[in-house]
């Protein structure tokens, strides 16, 4: 076994761009009151978000390229809840709500179950994902995790950034 693993490069993939059209209740809010993401943890922390549909190619093929032993953190750009959510309502055109018209609300856990749509296995599924990610962080404190600048990934989508 410890000679396979030798031979293993993983992947480990950030928060897909899109994930709020398919969770419903991680982006919150209406038109009037402005738009939210409902988060445990803190504004200020920088996520991984990654445009699978784009990105995901070039890192692999990175992986499948460089030597053996790679654990790279995949994604596109590294942004805080905030500058995230700025960008969304700027490319959507809508209000932003939450702390301060920031784009994102600091809640409990109850509140983050409570405002997920679905069966409760989903629900439950989300919560513990953001309380792992706020406990241990994106990659759970794993030592000689590499970003995609450490392995000089090309073909990756121009930063997110918008205005």
């Amino acid at each position: 076994m410890r000679e396979l693993s030798a031979k293993t490069s993983f992947l480990q993939v950030g928060y897909y761009l899109d994930n709020w059209s398919f969770i419903k209740g991680d982006i919150r809010g209406d038109r009037d009151e402005g738009f939210y993401h409902a988060g445990l943890g803190n504004v200020e922390e920088k996520i991984p978000f990654v445009w699978a549909q784009r990105d995901t190619g070039p890192l692999v093929k990175t992986l499948v390229e460089a030597e053996a032993g790679v654990n790279l953190l995949g994604y596109s750009e590294l942004l805080t809840w905030k500058e995230y959510m700025q960008m969304w309502g700027r490319v959507l055109g809508v209000k932003l709500g939450g702390d301060c018209g920031s784009g994102y609300k600091s809640v409990s856990a109850e509140e983050i179950k409570a405002g997920i749509q679905g069966p409760e296995e989903m629900k439950m599924e989300a919560l513990e994902s953001m309380q792992y990610v706020q406990e241990f962080g994106w990659t759970g404190g794993e030592p000689g995790v590499l970003h995609p600048k450490d392995v000089s990934v090309s073909l990756l989508a121009v930063p997110m950034r918008i205005g």
